[in-house]
């Protein structure tokens, strides 16, 4: 089965905001791998109709090109979404944590932060890297 992955950083520039997240963390809290199984947390995403796209996760000035830390974007946002953010805190727990279920937690990526890997929406950068 085939799927697309995204950075999360590359979600927050396109729409120019700043963007909600899940970490998949260890019980150190440190990143875990995106191929972790999410299938028991994309199911409870979908039955209550919140949109999820799989994506790396954010670190400044580097580049995945395979596996790294992962995360999911959650298209939520506060003031059009209060229902399924407040849906969301009640699975997940409070944004920065601590999180209710042991290996996710509810962040949010900044967009000023997001903007520090900019130089990497030029083709030309990737072009440099592949």
């Amino acid at each position: 089965m085939s799927f697309e992955i995204d950075n999360i950083d590359r979600i927050s520039r396109k729409i120019g905001q700043d963007v909600l997240l899940l970490a998949f963390l260890d019980e150190e809290a440190e990143s875990l791998d995106l191929y972790v199984d999410i299938d028991p947390i994309t199911t409870w995403l979908e039955a209550e109709g919140i949109d999820y796209t799989l994506c790396t996760a954010f670190i400044e000035d580097v580049v995945f090109i395979e596996g790294g830390p992962g995360c999911l974007f959650l298209d939520v946002w506060p003031v059009k979404d209060p229902v399924k953010q407040k849906k969301l805190e009640r699975k997940f727990g409070p944004i920065g944590g601590p999180g209710a279920i042991s290996g996710y937690q509810l962040e949010v990526l900044e967009l000023n932060d997001a903007m520090k890997n900019v130089k990497q929406d030029d083709p030309d950068f990737w072009d440099s890297i592949i």
